[in-house]
């Protein structure tokens, strides 16, 4: 019991439909690339702001930790810790 497959020969792509297939898949993906750059773009300015948005609350933590006296500013060991009093609700 053989089977036989039944393969035409001439039925690969012709100089017209190769071009025609890519423009059709190339048209949708050029679209589509602005609109997914930008949803990067909005993403890294959201967690930038959950970021920056941490800062206030670890800084009280430490603050509060360390007898009221801010972080040192990095790259200067010198410098005194200040009293940080301002943001305390």
């Amino acid at each position: 019991m053989e089977r036989r497959l039944n393969i035409k020969l001439g039925s690969a792509f012709t100089p017209i439909e190769m071009p025609l297939g890519i423009a059709i898949i190339a048209i949708p993906a050029a679209l589509l690339l602005p609109v997914l750059s930008s949803a990067k773009a909005k993403a890294q300015r959201t967690v930038c702001a959950n970021n920056l948005r941490q800062i206030n609350p670890a800084l009280r933590m430490n603050s509060k930790d360390s007898a009221e006296i801010a972080p040192r500013t990095p790259g200067s060991a010198d410098s005194p810790g200040r009293k940080w009093t301002g943001y305390k609700h």
